[in-house]
């Protein structure tokens, strides 16, 4: 009696076991038969990520070679530091290689290039990817960069150079204008400020990331592009730039008022904790602002000269008030709080209960009896909990014990002890006996 052949299986369920078994093994089973080899040389093929030149060499040697290995590839990551001259030049023939492999691969839908190598341009000059739809890289937006991504309409994330030491160089025509960025699905855009006045009108952003390196830069013209193209759009702004950032987050608050999500990284050179003045005049810039949800402003200390401390008692002061002018705003990330993220619960802000520093606080603030409208939060926690029918013994036994700490510090050692014996009680009732007092939860 003849046992069934793994060739018997059909070739769908051949191909997901191509897909799920290791590296090793796929490699293996390409060597076994011209079946099993059309069926793993897909999966082998589908991501790329070459971290240095020989192997960039060695697998765009197949690329350019292999037609059915093109044509499995799916993603292409081509990521390295190169060596700098005089130390050490590439030759033509090793772009030429590289654009000679892109040619052949017509099924690409992500292209990553990030190589701070201008020359990279040489290998896009020829390319033609009629599925991308995110596309990377390092390179300058000049001309010849500017054609290969208008042959690409499809392309919906772009990111290219991230300083303005890379300037608009013409390779074609100095005497007509300026050519712009043509991609109607763009919606995620990350690079310098330079590169959003060549973005079309249309381009209709989601969000944006940008970089400010140059001292001294303005952004005017940026944040107005920007309001132009995608003024009723745009979800989420990142900006990067030297200095406190008032004037960039004043403009942000006129020009694009309707975004969610604000985050502002300020570069310094010398660093302390933001003046009051500066803190007053981000709230009067945050009533602006109707829907906004989530404001992060990062502090960098360029020359990590002084190290400033994170003040919980200062920072919950300033998120209130903020919350007070901007009522949609739900997350905050002060500067100088270690990345100590606050989240509005209603009308009350509570530091990140992931965050040992915040825990620690709120702790501190319950036995104080010092947070305000502590007791508010805890009778809605155990009202939306006894809506969705989830009143667990533990959760109840946790709300007696928060009672229990908020009452003790607010009336002394005699309501203390009386308390602690009725938690005690409720708690053996609960349970139906027992002499242990109830356990401690955190909600």
């Amino acid at each position: 009696m003849s046992h069934p052949s793994v060739f018997s299986l059909p070739l769908e369920l051949l191909e997901e076991i191509a897909d799920e078994v290791h590296l090793d093994t796929q490699l293996s089973l390409c060597r076994v038969s011209k079946l099993f080899h059309s069926l793993t040389i897909r999966s082998v093929y589908r991501v790329i990520f070459l971290d240095s030149p020989a192997l960039v060499v060695a697998c765009c040697r197949t690329l350019a070679s292999n037609r059915t290995a093109a044509l499995s590839v799916r993603q292409l990551a081509i990521t390295y530091t190169p060596m700098e001259p005089p130390r050490f030049y590439y030759f033509s023939s090793f772009y030429a290689l590289i654009g000679k492999a892109l040619q052949n691969l017509s099924q690409l839908h992500e292209l990553k290039l990030m190589v701070s190598d201008p020359a990279y341009i040489r290998t896009l000059n020829r390319a033609h990817f009629p599925f991308l739809r995110h596309f990377e890289c390092y390179l300058a937006l000049t001309d010849s960069l500017i054609l290969f991504l208008n042959r690409h309409p499809t392309i919906n994330y772009l990111q290219i150079a991230p300083t303005e030491a890379f300037v608009q160089t013409s390779v074609v025509d100095s005497s007509r204008p300026p050519l712009q960025v043509v991609l109607p699905k763009l919606q995620y855009f990350i690079g310098n400020s330079e590169c959003i006045s060549a973005l079309v009108p249309d381009a209709s952003l989601r969000a944006a990331f940008i970089f400010w390196e140059a001292a001294y830069s303005t952004p005017q013209d940026t944040i107005r592009s920007l309001e132009h193209s995608s003024g009723d759009t745009i979800n989420l702004v990142s900006c990067r730039r030297r200095g406190w950032n008032l004037d960039l987050i004043d403009l942000i608050s006129i020009s694009l008022p309707n975004i969610y999500v604000l985050i502002i990284t300020n570069l310094l050179v010398v660093d302390v904790r933001p003046s009051e003045a500066y803190l007053n005049a981000v709230k009067n810039m945050l009533s602006r602002f109707s829907m906004l949800r989530n404001l992060h402003l990062h502090c960098i200390d360029t020359w990590n000269m002084n190290d400033v401390k994170c003040n919980m008692d200062e920072d919950f002061a300033t998120v209130t008030a903020w919350g007070s002018a901007c009522p949609s705003l739900l997350e905050c990330i002060l500067p100088h709080s270690n990345g100590m993220k606050w989240i509005r619960i209603h009308d009350l802000w509570l530091p990140d209960p992931n965050s040992e520093q915040g825990m620690e606080w709120t702790w501190d603030m319950l036995c104080s009896n010092g947070h305000p409208q502590w007791n508010r939060l805890l009778v809605d926690i155990e009202a939306r909990l006894r809506r969705k029918a989830v009143y667990a013994r533990g959760v109840e036994e946790a709300i007696s014990v928060l009672r229990s700490l908020t009452l003790q510090s607010a009336s002394g050692d005699d309501v203390h002890d009386r308390e602690e014996n009725d938690v005690v009680d409720s708690g053996r009732a609960v349970g139906g006996g027992g002499s242990d007092p109830p356990r401690s939860i955190v909600l």
